[in-house]
């Protein structure tokens, strides 16, 4: 047995490792995404490959290192010290092609077999697809870059320089690619030190013994949050507004089982792959139901495999909620990953609806510029999300223009911006009155407006365009979200769709309101 005390320390010994990786990936990485929106995750995994721990600013790389570790596992079963694993297919556990990820084993003593594996992966802003960013109107996978199975990147510490020289070449910038992936190197090298020095000090067995514990804790107190809940059948639907390629109203629905400690999510009945890029591999579903659970715990639990025992998801294979390939997903892991957040978040208000918040503003409104900056003398890809409104609860009303569930980036600043690229920001402000009213409201979205110092093309991908974040007991929807082109020759405000790709000239404009939150609670007066 293990007690508390010892759990405590088993927990922070665990934590220290992933956090000192987390802050080597944070200060090392070259581009802006992974270095100031936080768009990476660290973890470490046991030998079988379950997850002890990990640091997940953004809450879809939840999934990442349980699914591409097993593929790793089932496809390289012969593994040496000095390896390391890179990967980026969203069918085998990663989550799109821009994500990749890199799993190095740790081997102790005289073992044949990893003992741990250490996992990191970051958000690479250009992948060689056909828009920068990751983020396109793809009719397949095909068109948002470079695919990466499973493949040793490093073997028993050699450089696959041949497979390095054949992705670079195949991306718009690959000095930023080769500095990212060299910080990535890093991060898990400085988590394998950090491991083999808590080995020093503990024996493997009592590090063992710690772990399983942990999992033990968590799969405690995850049994406990699900038996809170009534049981009971509780289901919603809620639709998406398009693909950007003639799909429209494209449902989500989740039927929740609950039945003492288990529960059961059900995403079968939604729509069916579609030609645009909205569709959203298991991985996805998987996290968002994470991260939903992980929410309502009140108790302050590792993020590690014992979380998910109790529970069960059911999906059914090409559809929106478990696309193959070659279906396109770059908007996937943005907008349909936000949105099934709200229909999970939908069904349990039925069942505990004190405890669940309104809709937030249910998208990432996604824009990638990319042109030619004559100043600098090169190709440039600027691509980044923008904040909205959140959803209230009872007795809490949010913060306004936030980054919300599944994707909780952080801004980059203006300076930087106008400094790295041929882009102003000429305004950045509060959508007010755009949260939905209630005994609580929905805070607001935010206004941001661009303008292009260069000819060059943009593309948006955003959501909740047609269908407002949802109120709940009685609260006011969110404002819809809205956005607007400025053709600089006639100064004319053109209403544009929240799919779209665009040529701009020197001098235009772009314009993105985003959503705001529903309310909770009917408004008294």
């Amino acid at each position: 047995m293990v007690n508390q005390v010892e759990l405590e320390i088993y927990r922070q010994s665990f934590l220290s490792i992933v956090e000192e990786m987390s802050v080597t990936l944070k200060r090392t990485a070259f581009s802006q995404k992974i270095r100031e929106g936080g768009a990476y995750s660290c973890g470490l995994f046991d030998k079988n490959g379950r997850m002890i721990t990990c640091i997940s600013p953004i809450p879809f790389h939840l999934a990442v290192g349980t699914f591409t570790l097993k593929t790793i596992q089932q496809q390289i079963p012969h593994m040496n010290s000095g390896d390391v694993y890179i990967i980026n297919d969203p069918f085998k556990g990663g989550t799109h092609l821009s994500n990749i990820i890199l799993i190095s084993p740790v081997f102790i003593r005289d073992s044949k077999r990893p003992s741990f594996y250490v996992m990191n992966s970051a958000h690479h802003t250009e992948v060689g697809g056909v828009t920068g960013g990751g983020v396109l109107l793809s009719k397949s996978i095909i068109e948002e870059g470079v695919f990466i199975e499973p493949i040793k990147l490093i073997d028993s510490g050699k450089i696959n320089q041949e497979f390095l020289n054949a992705f670079y070449s195949k991306v718009s910038n690959p000095k930023e690619r080769e500095c990212d992936l060299k910080a990535q190197i890093t991060t898990n090298r400085v988590g394998i030190d950090n491991l083999l020095s808590l080995l020093e000090k503990y024996k493997y067995e009592e590090l063992y013994k710690g772990a399983e514990a942990l999992m033990n804790y968590s799969e405690f107190w995850m049994k406990k949050t699900v038996e809170s809940i009534p049981d009971g059948e509780y289901s919603f639907i809620d639709y998406l507004d398009s693909d950007g390629l003639g799909n429209k109203k494209i449902k989500l629905r989740v039927q929740i089982d609950i039945k003492g400690d288990k529960a059961v999510f059900n995403f079968s009945k939604s729509h069916e792959v579609v030609r645009g890029p909205l569709n959203a591999v298991y991985s996805i579903t998987y996290a968002a139901v994470f991260y939903v659970l992980r929410a309502l715990v009140e108790k302050d639990i590792p993020l590690n495999d014992g979380c998910m025992r109790p529970i069960e998801i059911q999906t059914k294979k090409h559809t929106i909620l478990n696309a193959s390939y070659p279906s396109s997903i770059a908007g996937g892991v943005t907008e349909t990953a936000q949105r099934i957040v709200d229909v999970i978040l939908g069904a349990l208000s039925k069942a505990i609806p004190d405890k669940i918040p309104a809709a937030s503003q249910g998208t990432m409104n996604n824009i990638t510029i990319m042109g030619f900056d004559s100043l600098k003398n090169k190709q440039f890809t600027f691509y980044e999300t923008i904040p909205g409104g959140v959803g209230a609860a009872f007795g809490y009303t949010p913060s306004t223009a936030l980054q919300t569930h599944m994707m909780a980036v952080l801004n980059e600043s203006i300076e930087s911006v106008e400094h790295r690229y041929p882009i102003r920001i000429l305004k950045y402000a509060l959508r007010r009155g755009s949260g939905g009213g209630g005994s609580f409201s929905g805070s607001c979205g935010v206004i941001k407006e661009y303008q292009v110092m260069t000819d060059c093309s943009v593309t948006i991908i955003s959501e909740r365009r047609l269908k407002s974040p949802y109120g709940l007991d009685g609260g006011k929807a969110g404002k819809r979200g809205v956005n607007y082109f400025i053709k600089s020759a006639n100064s004319k405000e053109t209403f544009i769709e929240g799919k779209v790709t665009l040529e701009l000239s020197k001098g235009d404009r772009i314009i993105i309101e985003t959503p705001g939150g529903g309310g909770w609670g009917k408004d008294d007066e």
